[in-house]
């Protein structure tokens, strides 16, 4: 869970909703401490084939998430490290 300016955002609402993008293999969803206003959300995300649209993805996450919810930060990345938790 995330405190974001006093409201709470859960970590697994926000993955499966940045997921189900066409352009997206996976998403990570973390949090991070914020200066100002507590956490927020990042994501690392794994594209697909073809190359994912950033822009595009960023406009269809603001559409499905409420604004406290949205990732402030999204890297595209090759891979994503795993754990023994994650299998």
């Amino acid at each position: 869970m995330l405190l974001v300016d006093g409201a709470n955002a859960y970590l697994p609402e926000i993955k499966p909703v940045t997921g189900i993008h066409p352009g997206i293999g996976e998403v990570c969803a973390f949090g991070t401490a914020a200066d100002r206003d507590g956490e927020r959300a990042r994501l690392l995300v794994v594209p697909r084939d073809p190359p994912l649209d950033e822009a595009a993805f960023a406009a269809r996450c603001a559409q499905r998430l409420a604004h406290f919810k949205l990732p402030r930060r999204i890297k595209i990345v090759g891979a994503r490290w795993r754990s023994a938790v994650d299998g």
